[in-house]
């Protein structure tokens, strides 16, 4: 599938998301993986930071960022009725000047340097994670976290025939996909991008990772 193709069909199906996004947090707040990965930065110290949550859908993680005690956020989607709902939803938690929302597509658009890089359940959205992790990387000054599926051991052997299910009945209504990318070859692009991972953590289905720009030694 074409880029341009993939990035439509992901727009299209998010927008028709937007409000139960929306809803599901305001009713529920951040699911357990999300609530993994904001732990992660929140004992790795996120008071002060800036974040870039790629793929921020309504902006639920966003909103824990700041509420957490990052300084500034910077969120991105695909989708502009998720970035309309985002925006929204910011504005009315009495964050509107330090959370900054705008359509774009994270593998492709410059980002802004951002102390923090957050994609939460993204990477199983693009078809070419490497472009997408090469973009977001170069845009992180300390560290990159993310939840992708569990592909990995029994949940993994589990998932991925349904995955491949879900996806003939995705191409059948010409939907996005779901990609079940290889563990080791995000964490190789990662690492010719200069990250190593601090943190791993499964939450049924899904993991939650912590990686950090490596110091260079002087």
């Amino acid at each position: 599938m074409k880029s341009e193709d993939a990035s439509k069909r992901i727009a299209e199906d998010f927008d028709e998301k937007a409000c139960e996004f929306c809803d599901r947090y305001k009713e529920s707040g951040l699911s357990a993986s999300s609530k993994i990965l904001l732990g992660f930065l929140t004992d790795d110290g996120i008071r002060g930071k800036s974040l870039l949550d790629l793929g921020c859908g309504a902006g639920a993680f966003t909103l824990e960022a700041l509420k957490a005690g990052a300084t500034n956020t910077v969120g991105m989607d695909l989708s502009a009725v998720m970035i309309k709902t985002a925006s929204d939803l910011a504005g009315s938690s009495g964050f509107g000047a330090v959370a900054m929302f705008q359509v774009g597509n994270a593998a492709e658009t410059d980002l802004p340097a951002c102390d923090i890089v957050v994609l939460d359940k993204v990477i199983c959205c693009y078809p070419d994670f490497s472009k997408l992790l090469g973009n977001a990387g170069g845009a992180s000054r300390e560290s990159l976290a993310f939840v992708i599926p569990r592909n990995a051991g029994l949940i993994g052997l589990f998932l991925r025939p349904g995955a491949w299910l879900m996806n003939l009945f995705e191409k059948r209504r010409k939907g996005s996909l779901f990609y079940m990318h290889s563990l080791d070859r995000i964490d190789a692009v990662l690492k010719s991008h200069g990250f190593e991972q601090s943190r791993r953590k499964a939450s049924r289905i899904w993991l939650a990772f912590l990686y950090h720009r490596a110091h260079t030694p002087t």
